[in-house]
């Protein structure tokens, strides 16, 4: 298990993630895991999460094993890991100055591209599929986090991590306890309903434009207050 701050071994807690602004030295580091990550998806998408070792995703991407290990932990935190979750908080928390959360979250999901890292490598397809971009890597993610049971399982310890710092990010906005019902309940909602969303473009195989499920989702949503 990976302590609060604890740099040494695995992904950092995305509350000390959230906190701190990436520096030059967080910058490479993150550069570097983006590397391994989209190595590590393309060759599950090739040849199955199970089948793909750690030592096999370090050799493809000229790393050593024990690199892979101290940034990421587990083969789980390859898929699990989404470095651009600490700054769609930070838009979140700023968002809510001026608007109300649904709307805020709501603005936080129409500027998801925007927050998308860029340059993702474009080799390394399945025979005889399209090559590797940004949108491949993500629907390679959504694949696994929902149908790979391991990490579907780890899923929800990241859930409860993305919870925590929105009831802390909402209790200081809206003034109520952290650990109040009404908070508790609204954080939740909003949550398991963008999971739902997810889950529901993944098994539709993506057919709507994720923009159009946003906004119906959060027509269902906008009648939840604090």
């Amino acid at each position: 298990m990976v302590k609060q701050g604890d740099t040494a071994n695995g992904v950092e807690t995305l509350r000390d993630r959230y906190r701190r602004e990436p520096g030059l030295r967080e910058r490479k580091k993150r550069k570097a895991m983006r590397h391994i990550q989209d190595t590590a998806l393309q060759l599950f998408a090739v040849h199955g999460f199970r089948s793909v070792t750690i030592e096999r995703v370090a050799d493809e991407a000229e790393v050593s094993p024990s690199t892979v290990y101290r940034y990421f932990g587990t083969k789980e935190q390859l898929v699990l890991y989404d470095e651009s979750d600490p700054e769609l908080l930070r838009r979140f928390d700023h968002l809510l100055v001026e608007h109300s959360p649904i709307e805020a979250l709501r603005r936080v999901l129409g500027e998801l591209a925007d927050f998308l890292p860029a340059g993702s490598p474009t080799n390394g397809a399945p025979s005889g599929g399209e090559p590797f971009g940004v949108d491949s890597l993500l629907r390679t993610r959504i694949h696994f986090l929902l149908t790979e049971p391991s990490v579907r399982k780890a899923l929800g310890a990241e859930v409860d991590q993305v919870e925590a710092l929105l009831r802390d990010i909402l209790a200081i906005h809206t003034g109520l306890g952290i650990d109040s019902l009404r908070l508790r309940v609204f954080v939740s909602a909003l949550v398991h309903a963008l999971i739902a969303l997810i889950e529901y473009w993944h098994d539709t195989d993506y057919r709507e434009p994720f923009e159009d499920l946003v906004e119906e989702t959060f027509t269902m949503l906008d009648s939840l207050e604090l």
